[in-house]
């Protein structure tokens, strides 16, 4: 397959199967009483994370590094993800769009160098935070962009309406 408009004008090659991740996400998942095949829908990464999107609102956090996923889970469990994006500041950013037009915001700490003394690190341990932004498009999410920064989320929907969502995630609003 050949790559065209990109920094460096090649091809894309598969250096090692992916069969791996694949094995630690399950076929089917459990909702109430009901079982559903899972499906993967979306896909994006940085070196050091693949994020998944599926058709179950969940987004699958891999770990290149330790080789484990984690689960997020969307607000809104039964609408597919139709796109993820990942951006690396002080934290991780995953931005996940679904079917209905919600956007979930994942943040996602990064873990302290380990030359970091001890009193510097936080007494309790950072977890994941989850963000819902919902009511701003009517369609389906085709495209999700990230600020540099992390501070603007730029999404985009099947009708064409892009909407620039400031994130303050000092004053935990979005």
């Amino acid at each position: 397959m050949e790559v065209s408009g990109g920094v460096e004008e090649g091809f894309v090659r598969e250096w090692t199967p992916c069969s791996h991740i694949l094995n630690l996400i399950p076929p089917r998942i459990q909702n109430g009483l009901f079982s559903n095949e899972l499906c993967l829908t979306c896909v994006d990464s940085v070196s050091e994370y693949i994020a998944l999107g599926t058709n179950v609102g969940l987004v699958y956090w891999y770990d290149r590094k330790k080789g484990n996923i984690q689960r997020l889970r969307c607000e809104a469990a039964t609408s597919p993800i139709t796109f993820v994006k990942i951006v690396s500041t002080v934290d991780y950013m995953v931005g996940a769009g679904n079917a209905a037009g919600q956007v979930t915001v994942f943040q996602i700490p990064k873990e302290h160098p380990e030359n970091v003394p001890d009193t510097f690190k936080p007494k309790v341990e950072p977890k994941v935070e989850r963000y819902t932004i919902g009511d701003l498009h009517k369609t389906m999410i085709t495209a999700i962009e990230w600020s540099k920064n992390g501070m603007k989320l730029f999404s985009g929907d099947k009708n064409g309406v892009i909407i620039m969502t400031e994130i303050d995630f000092y004053m935990v609003r979005a």
